[in-house]
C-alpha cells in the first residue's frame, strides 16, 4: 500500500494549518533518516545534512552503488557541496520526479529548507513503495509549535515555492521560424524585432544550464569509473590473496604434509587433483593480472582516460581455464566429504581454520571462490561500460570485452548446470535398488521427484519425473533410512525400482485428489496407475509439469515425423528422375548399338557380319513393327519428323530411307524405325 504524505502547498496561499503538516512532515523525515541509518541527529535538522555526508549514506543504504564517492574528511567547499550534487544524482536515477528536488545551496547556504524537507519526504514515500526496510509515516496527530514573525513569514514564503505537481509532459522542440511565427499570431502583429534581443538572453541561459547540467552528469560518471576501477583492483587483490591462502595452507600440507600433519601427506595426487582441480594455474594467471591491473589503477596511476577494456580483451581467452574447475566442483564437494571421514583429515581441517591467517574461513569457502569470479567480471565491467561516454578511449574495448566476458560467463554456467544435471541423475539412480537399465542419456534432466500412494496396489512409490522418463521405486521396511542429499534436495527414502515409462506413451489426467496414467498403444489408452501425492500441494505442480514435457514431446515428435514425411518425398521424387534418366540413356544405348547399322548392304551387295547387341526393348520393337510394311514406312516417317539430339541415328534413318525405296521388307530398317518409335513413345509419355 502507498504511504500518503501530507500534500505540501502550491504557490496558493500558505495559511498555519500548511505549515503545521510541513513541521510534522519534518519531524517525521528526521525519524525515517535516524532510523534507517541508526544514528542520533541532532536538534537542528539541516544543519546536520547540511554537508552532504549523511545523505549519501542514507542514498547508499536505500539503494547500494549509488554515489560514486563521498567526500568526509575534509572541509573544501567544492568537495562537500559535491556529496549534495551526487545525492541530487542518485535520486534522478531512483525515480524522484525532478520538480521535487532542491538545488545544493538550498541546503548548503539554508536559501530554501521547506524544498529539502519536501524532496527527502518524497524520497521517504518512493522509497517505502519499493519495499524499503525503514518505513515512512507521518503522525498527523503530533502536537507542534508556529514559529512567530519574521521566521514564519520566510518559512511561508520558502512553503509557497514548492510545487505539488509537474509542469506537465514535454513539448517537442520547434524550430526558430516556426516559433517566431506563432509569436507573431498570438501577439497580434506586434513587431518582435526588438524582443529577439531577450530571446536571444533566454536561450543563452538555457543553453548555459544545460552545459552545467551535462557537466555535473560527466563529473559523476568520472567519479564512478573510478569507484568501479578501484573494486576491481581491491577485489582482485583479495582474490589473489584468498587464491595464495588456499595453496599454502590446504593444497600444500595435504599434499606435501607440514607440521600440522606431522609431515606426512593426508592426500593422494588423485585425490588432490579431484578436490583442487586448477587451482594452482588459476592463481598463477591472476597474479599476473593483477600486477597489470595495479600499474593502472593504484595511486596516481588512475586518470579520466585511462583503459582496462583491452587488457581484459587479452585475457578473456584465458577466462575459460575456469571451465575446468567450475565442472569439478560438485566432484570436488563430494571428495571433501569422503575425505572428512578420516579422522586425521577432519583434525587437520578444524586445525587451520583457527588459524589467523585464514581468517576463519574452511576449504569450501576457498573453493568456492573462483567459481564465482567470472561472473563478478561481468558484472564489474558492466557497471565500468555503464559510466563510460561513447567518445571515451576505453568504450570500444571496454565493450568487446564485456561481451566476450559474458559468452564466458553464459558458457560456465551451462557447464555447471549440464554438470548438476549429471551429477543429479547419477544420485536418482544411487537411490534405486535392484536391476534397471542405466538411467544415463544424453541431456538428460531430473526435474521432479515425490512420494505416492499407488491406489491399485496399495503401495508407498518414490517416483521421479525426468525430461522424457518417468521412473517408479518402491519403498520398503528393508529399504527404509534417511539419505543426506549431496545438492540440497531433501531427504529420500532408497526405493526399490519397479517400472519406467517413457512419456512420449503416455497422458495424465487429473481425478479427484489423484492423478491417473494412461498409457497409449495406438488408438486404444489404459489406465495404467493411479497416483495419490503424499503431500497434496504438489499435485498442481506435478500435473503442470508432466502436460507441460508431454506435449513438448508431442510437438517434437510430430516435427521430427514432418521432416522425415519431406525427406521421404524429396529422396522419392530425386529417385523418380534418376529412373527415369536411367532409362533415356538406356534407350539411347539401344539406338546406338542397334542392327540397321550392320544389316546395311556393303558397296559390293553384300551384308556385313559385325555382330551387333540389341536391348531387350530395341528387339521386342522390331520383332513386332517387321512383320507390317505399312508401320515401318510410318514410323520412317516419325523418326525423320522427330529427330533426336543423336546425329548417327538421323544418319541412319536417311540411309533406310533410301533402303526401303529398294527392298520395304528390310529386317535393319523395320528395327531402326520400330525403335525411333518406341523412344518416341516413351519420350511422349515421361514428359507430356
Amino acid at each position: 500500500m502507498a504511504v500518503k504524505t501530507p500534500s505540501l502547498p502550491s504557490l496558493a496561499v500558505v495559511n498555519d494549518a500548511k505549515v503545521v503538516d510541513f513541521l510534522r512532515a519534518e519531524h517525521a523525515v528526521k525519524s525515517w533518516i535516524e532510523q534507517s541509518l541508526k544514528i542520533k541527529l541532532g536538534e537542528d535538522l539541516p544543519s546536520a545534512l547540511k554537508n552532504g555526508i549523511i545523505l549519501c549514506y542514507l542514498m547508499e543504504e536505500i539503494e547500494p552503488q549509488s554515489i560514486p564517492r563521498i567526500q568526509e574528511k575534509t572541509d573544501q567547499v567544492f568537495k562537500l557541496k559535491e556529496n549534495i550534487s551526487f545525492f541530487l544524482g542518485a535520486l534522478s536515477d531512483y525515480g524522484v520526479p525532478r520538480h521535487k528536488w532542491f538545488q545544493v545551496n538550498d541546503l548548503f547556504e539554508a536559501e530554501n529548507i521547506a524544498k529539502v524537507i519536501d524532496c527527502l519526504s518524497n524520497l521517504a514515500t518512493i522509497a517505502t513503495e519499493k519495499g524499503f526496510h525503514t518505513k515512512y509515516k507521518v503522525d498527523n496527530q503530533l502536537k507542534v509549535t508556529l514559529p512567530t514573525g519574521a521566521a514564519l513569514v520566510l518559512l511561508k514564503k520558502s512553503l509557497a515555492t514548492i510545487k505539488d505537481t509537474s509542469s506537465g509532459p514535454q513539448r517537442s522542440r520547434v524550430g526558430a521560424v516556426v516559433l517566431r511565427t506563432k509569436l507573431a499570431l498570438l501577439s497580434g502583429g506586434t513587431d518582435l524585432s526588438k524582443f529577439e534581443k531577450g530571446f536571444s538572453k533566454f536561450q543563452a541561459l538555457y543553453r548555459g544550464y544545460k552545459a552545467r547540467l551535462a557537466y555535473k552528469n560527466r563529473v559523476r560518471d568520472i567519479a564512478f569509473r573510478e569507484r568501479v576501477a578501484k573494486e576491481i583492483l581491491s577485489t582482485e587483490e583479495s582474490y589473489v590473496k584468498s587464491l595464495g591462502l588456499c595453496i599454502n595452507f590446504y593444497l600444500l600440507p595435504m599434499q606435501d604434509g607440514n607440521n600440522l600433519t606431522k609431515g606426512k601427506p593426508l592426500l593422494t595426487k588423485d585425490q588432490v587433483r579431484s578436490i583442487f582441480s586448477d587451482i594452482q594455474i588459476i592463481h598463477s594467471f591472476n597474479e599476473n593480472l593483477l600486477k597489470d591491473l595495479q600499474n593502472r589503477i593504484s595511486g596516481t596511476n588512475w586518470f579520466i582516460n585511462q583503459k582496462l577494456g583491452d587488457r581484459f580483451l587479452q585475457v578473456v581467452g584465458f577466462l575459460k581455464v575456469y571451465a575446468n574447475f567450475v565442472l569439478n566442483f560438485n566432484n570436488s564437494m563430494a571428495m571433501l566429504e569422503e575425505i572428512k571421514k578420516k579422522e586425521k583429515v577432519l583434525n587437520f581441517l578444524n586445525a587451520v581454520k583457527v588459524l589467523p591467517e585464514v581468517s576463519g574461513l574452511d576449504l569450501p569457502s576457498f573453493l568456492i571462490m573462483p567459481v564465482q569470479r567470472v561472473p563478478r567480471y561481468n558484472l564489474l565491467l558492466e557497471q565500468l561500460l555503464k559510466r563510460t561516454w561513447h567518445d571515451h578511449p576505453d568504450y570500444k574495448d571496454l565493450d568487446d570485452a564485456l561481451k566476450k566476458v559474458r559468452e564466458v560467463a553464459v558458457h560456465l554456467n551451462e557447464k555447471k548446470r549440464d554438470a548438476e544435471a549429471i551429477a543429479k541423475v547419477y544420485e536418482v539412480h544411487s537411490y534405486l535398488t535392484g536391476k534397471f537399465d542405466p538411467l544415463f542419456a544424453p541431456n538428460r534432466k531430473v526435474l521432479r521427484e515425490g512420494a505416492f500412494n499407488d491406489i491399485k496396489s496399495n503401495e508407498t512409490l518414490y517416483v521421479y519425473l525426468f525430461n522424457d522418463i518417468l521412473v517408479f521405486g518402491k519403498t520398503s521396511e528393508k529399504l527404509k533410512g534417511p539419505i543426506t542429499s549431496t545438492n540440497s534436495t531433501p531427504t529420500r527414502l532408497k526405493a526399490k525400482y519397479k517400472a519406467t515409462l517413457p512419456l512420449k506413451e503416455i497422458n495424465v489426467v487429473e481425478e479427484g485428489d489423484c492423478i491417473t496414467v494412461m498409457k497409449h498403444t495406438g488408438r486404444e489408452s489404459t489406465k495404467e496407475l493411479v497416483l495419490q501425492p503424499l503431500n497434496p500441494d504438489e499435485k498442481p505442480e506435478w500435473l503442470a509439469d508432466m502436460n507441460k514435457i508431454i506435449s513438448e514431446l508431442n510437438k517434437k515428435a510430430e516435427g521430427s515425423q514432418t521432416q522425415a514425411t519431406k525427406k521421404v518425398e524429396e529422396e522419392s521424387a530425386e529417385q523418380i528422375l534418376l529412373t527415369r534418366k536411367k532409362q533415356m540413356q538406356t534407350m539411347r544405348v539401344g539406338k546406338e548399338g542397334s542392327p540397321s547399322t550392320s544389316n546395311q548392304s556393303s558397296p559390293s551387295g553384300s551384308t556385313s557380319s559385325t555382330p551387333t547387341v540389341s536391348s531387350p526393348l530395341s528387339i521386342s520393337a522390331s520383332a513386332s513393327l517387321t512383320t507390317s510394311p505399312t508401320k515401318a514406312a510410318t514410323t520412317d516417317r516419325l523418326s525423320s519428323s522427330y529427330p533426336t539430339a543423336s546425329s548417327p541415328p538421323i544418319i541412319n534413318s536417311n540411309n533406310n530411307n533410301n533402303n526401303n525405296n529398294n527392298n520395304s521388307n528390310s529386317n535393319g530398317s523395320s528395327g531402326i524405325n520400330a525403335e525411333y518409335f518406341f523412344f518416341f513413345f516413351f519420350f511422349f509419355f515421361f514428359f507430356f
